[in-house]
């Protein structure tokens, strides 16, 4: 660090002003306020008032012109406070000035074990992580050897960091230092539940292990049952004591007493939980029992408008759907999507909960909201069942063509075909039904806005290209493909016209086939039918559009001549009466 940056460093952390006269105090006076200003730090850090702590720190260090014995506690506060880079920077500067021991061990530790912590929640990569966390226990371990006494709060960072190093002996000595210490705090006694179960998984499985892993268990599960009960433990502490007790008890193979243990986790804060793994642990019907006393649990004590138990209210609404519980099912998936909309699928699940109870119009309206909000999202929960999923889709859109409404029937054919995308069908159906609800729009009688009218055949055009593209040479596909250029959209009509003549020559080459079924025969023929009447109109169109052109060119050409014949008479008058003037 240069002069000038540490400089820089110093004014920001301590403040600018003169530093302390030492000959206008007397030294046992100023020893005596520093040590009462760390003491007043130091006890409004342990109440969790760090930038309190942080400022009377900083005065302490001041007023003792930045030595190591009062300026550890300053750079330790900070670290609590994660100003991590300024508290390794002062921690470099006392190093730099000759500090060495184990104070600059401690310091150093607990600095790298923060920031370990920090960079697993940001989800920084493994290798920095492991490097952090190795150092950290180097660190915290020469340091609590030294003096496990000056140094007891790190007992707990060392556990953890060497729990992450898996130097499991290592951390289960410092856990068990930790909960000596501090026997009420929930943080200690689930770091020693998970080092305790972390050895039961390696020591299990071997007859000459059993009994060394069953011990490890039996330590685990008494710890996360001790953070689940302390009192001073946070609601998010005691999800994660309960939720890693159930996974215990999982493995002592009480099943009962886990789906107990996730349903107190549930009930505390369901934010942090793993359901695909609880749903894995205890199966399908301990999983949904677990849900529906942890969701009673958490609405008794957040209350119904707390937002916190979405997720777990989509899951609570997934498993009634499996257990073919579609009402209670719904009442789920409605909660969950009013409180957290960005779970759109809830409107797929709504909507299966509808068709499984036959209203089939209540499933149509969630699956076309779905649709409209995020097509590719409902794509996918179609994708999840395809062959059962589109089958479903599929009556659902014959619904809406018996009804007509054609608009509701191209988007979950839609749907379908982005659940399938090479699936040409579902294209061609939708590329028709967006035309069909066009052209109803067209022929109403009323206002039409004739922007809105092109993009729908905008968007018909695109789906049936996509299924000529799947399927080149189907007659029916190339003749429904021109037909929109042709009639919806007045455009390319030269490629219009020769997508009529394939489609006539693939129709007539098909028609030859003995081994077409009755159904594709009569495809075949309307499109051989449709192909050679649209082509015979277009060519009558084109003929006399260019019979128009051409008798608009006669014109024109008519007009120029006259006029140049006009202009030639003007000049030749003009040249005359000049002269009789002169």
């Amino acid at each position: 660090m240069t002069p000038l940056r540490t400089s820089l460093l110093l004014a920001l952390l301590l403040g600018a002003g003169a530093p302390p006269s030492l000959a206008a105090t007397p030294v046992a006076a100023t020893q005596e306020s520093v040590d009462a200003l760390v003491a007043r730090g130091r006890a409004l850090q342990k109440e969790g008032k760090l930038a309190e702590a942080v400022d009377v720190l900083k005065q302490a260090d001041e007023l003792d012109g930045g030595a190591l014995r009062t300026r550890m506690w300053l750079v330790r506060a900070m670290i609590e406070r994660e100003y991590l880079n300024d508290a390794l920077d002062l921690t470099d500067e006392l190093a730099a000035g000759g500090a060495a021991g184990p104070d600059m061990d401690y310091l150093y530790g607990m600095a790298f074990a923060y920031k370990a912590r920090q960079y697993v929640r940001d989800g920084v990569n493994l290798g920095t992580v492991g490097m952090n966390y190795g150092d950290a226990m180097t660190y915290l371990g020469r340091a609590t050897k030294a003096d496990p006494v000056k140094y007891a709060d790190a007992f707990l960072p060392l556990a953890e960091s060497a729990w992450n190093s898996q130097e499991l002996e290592v951390a289960r000595a410092a856990a068990e230092r930790a909960v000596e210490l501090a026997p009420e705090d929930p943080a200690a006694a689930v770091m020693l539940g998970e080092v305790a179960f972390s050895q039961f998984i390696t020591k299990n499985g071997a007859e000459a292990t059993q009994a060394e892993a069953d011990a490890h268990l039996a330590t685990a599960i008494a710890a996360f049952e001790r953070a689940a009960d302390a009192k001073s433990a946070t609601p998010a502490v005691k999800a994660k004591a309960c939720k890693k007790a159930g996974d215990a008890y999982v493995w002592k193979g009480e099943a009962e007493r886990a789906a107990q243990r996730y349903a107190a986790a549930m009930g505390q804060d369901p934010t942090g939980l793993d359901f695909g793994q609880i749903l894995n642990s205890l199966g399908a019907d301990a999983f949904l029992a677990a849900l529906e006393e942890g969701s009673a649990a958490f609405t008794q004590r957040w209350g119904a408008r707390n937002q916190a138990d979405a997720t777990m209210l989509w899951w609570l609404g997934w498993s009634r759907f499996s257990h073919q519980d579609y009402p209670k099912a719904e009442e789920a998936f409605t909660s969950c999507y009013a409180k957290w909309p960005a779970y759109t699928n809830c409107l797929w699940y709504l909507g299966l909960c509808r068709y499984h109870q036959q209203d089939y119009a209540g499933a149509v309206e969630k699956l076309v909201a779905n649709f409209d909000l995020a097509p590719e999202d409902l794509a996918g929960s179609i994708r999840g069942n395809l062959g059962l999923n589109q089958r479903i889709v599929e009556y659902l859109i014959g619904q809406l063509a018996q009804k007509g409404d054609n608009l509701g029937a191209a988007k979950l054919c839609e749907a379908n075909a982005l659940a399938s995308p090479e699936d040409h069908r579902w294209w061609n159906n939708a590329g028709l039904f967006y035309r069909d609800y066009g052209d109803s729009l067209a022929r109403g009688g009323g206002e039409v806005d004739e922007v809105e009218l092109t993009k729908l055949y905008e968007k018909s055009l695109a789906c049936y290209e996509t299924a000529l593209a799947l399927d080149p040479e189907n007659p029916n596909y190339l003749n429904d493909t021109a037909v929109v250029l042709h009639y919806n959209l007045g455009r390319d009509l030269a490629r219009a016209l020769e997508l009529y003549k394939r489609s006539y020559e693939m129709a007539v080459r098909e028609l030859e086939r003995s081994d077409l079924d009755e159904t594709r025969r009569g495809e075949i023929q309307i499109a051989h039918r449709d192909s050679k009447n649209n082509q015979r109109l277009l060519e009558k169109q084109l003929q006399k559009a260019r019979e128009e052109a051409e008798r608009k060119q006669r014109e024109e050409e008519e007009r120029k001549r006259k006029e140049e014949e006009e202009r030639k008479k003007r000049e030749q008058g003009g040249g005359d009466g000049s002269g009789g003037g002169r």
